[in-house]
């Protein structure tokens, strides 16, 4: 099984910073098939800071579309993929 993950961060001084962030981005980024699965912020202690989103898209095209649809809206980020054998 091939598993994909997609994460995007952005600099941020707290964490009240990064959920305002998340929330405006569009919600076209959020639907089912892209499978959002949350968010990391940190480090607690020093900085800089950082709050990232992370996105398990179960097929490799859903992962592509949303990975087009974030370079769109002039955010970094990137693909892991797992395979399981």
């Amino acid at each position: 099984m091939t598993q994909y993950t997609v994460r995007t961060k952005k600099e941020v001084k707290n964490l009240n910073e990064g959920h305002l962030w998340s929330e405006e981005l569009p919600d076209s980024m959020f639907v089912k098939k892209f499978n959002f699965t949350g968010h990391e912020f940190g480090p607690v202690r020093g900085s800089p800071k950082h709050y990232e989103l992370f996105w398990d898209p179960k097929t490799l095209k859903s992962a592509i579309e949303l990975l087009t649809l974030l370079d769109k809206h002039k955010m970094t980020s990137k693909l892991e993929v797992i395979h399981d054998e």
